[in-house]
């Protein structure tokens, strides 16, 4: 490959079915790295941006890919599910308005799916390649339970009013108690 060093992206352009297409199709990122416009072997650009960055900082190549985006009722956060280096992944929620992380990373260990914020906002429901589902308090990114199941999970969402959450695999459905984290089936 003569392409100059870069991050490059691929995935179906079917729109709106991204995050599915991961799960069973060709999508994913590669760094291509050397040639002389590149860094030293084995170091990326950075930094990367962290809680309490400064909104005006300069950042490069972050290496992940952004799987799915739910905002907050009133567009002030936004949680994105990413696949990470290597087989881990996280949830990220952001502030819309400085563009910078508002918690650490909910982290998997396998790519997250899917991330979605509670019809309240006050919790981040996320569900991932390692076979779990987990939910967030959305205000610290502390993790307050969640389930295992024996596949990957690729979708979940909140019932209307919160008190439940739908998780789906391609074998099974399970329901969860929001304020418990207690499986109700599945």
């Amino acid at each position: 490959n003569d392409q100059r060093a870069t991050s490059l992206w691929y995935h179906d352009h079917t729109l709106g079915m991204t995050r599915l297409n991961v799960y069973a199709g060709p999508a994913g990122f590669y760094l291509i790295r050397g040639g002389p416009d590149d860094l030293a072997g084995g170091v990326l650009p950075g930094p990367a941006p962290s809680v309490g960055s400064d909104p005006l900082g300069t950042y490069y190549e972050i290496a992940i890919a952004i799987q799915d985006r739910s905002f907050n009722a009133d567009g002030s956060k936004v949680v994105t599910a990413c696949a990470g280096v290597g087989r881990h992944g996280y949830a990220a929620i952001w502030d819309t308005t400085t563009g910078l992380p508002l918690a650490p990373a909910l982290a998997h260990d396998g790519e997250v799916q899917d991330a979605r914020f509670s019809p309240d906002g006050s919790k981040v429901l996320t569900a991932a390649w390692d076979g779990t589902a987990r939910l967030w308090d959305a205000a610290s990114g502390n993790l307050l339970g969640g389930a295992r199941y024996g596949t990957p999970v690729v979708a979940a969402a909140f019932s209307p009013d919160g008190s439940v959450v739908l998780t789906g695999s391609d074998k099974a459905l399970g329901l969860l108690a929001t304020a418990t984290c207690e499986r109700i089936c599945g």
